[in-house]
């Protein structure tokens, strides 16, 4: 409820939460709630993006395309900076895993 209607009612745009699988202990059907309380009818709310993070890399980005469906975020931080010194090669490596 936290990460997802909370930050509904409160006006965000979004929600970024620890994903399951990185370094923090959420679990897999945690982070469905999570999503779950970002996109479902809400008092005549419009849905949120859930954004989940948190030690995530462009090689986990196909299961969590999976998991979450194509309306998220995805935060990948460090994977992106740290891939190669090159930043644009690594934005154009996101994009290629992306499908785009």
């Amino acid at each position: 409820m936290l990460f997802g209607t909370l930050c509904r009612l409160a006006g965000a745009d979004a929600s970024i939460f620890p994903n399951y699988g990185g370094r923090f202990g959420f679990s897999k059907e945690e982070c469905l709630a999570i999503e779950h309380g970002c996109s479902k009818p809400l008092l005549g709310m419009k849905s949120i993006s859930p954004c989940p993070g948190g030690g995530m890399s462009m090689d986990k980005i196909p299961q969590m395309l999976e998991v979450y469906g194509p309306d998220v975020m995805l935060l990948i931080g460090g994977d992106l900076i740290g891939r190669s010194p090159c930043l644009k090669t690594n934005a154009q490596d996101f994009l290629k895993v992306m499908g785009r």
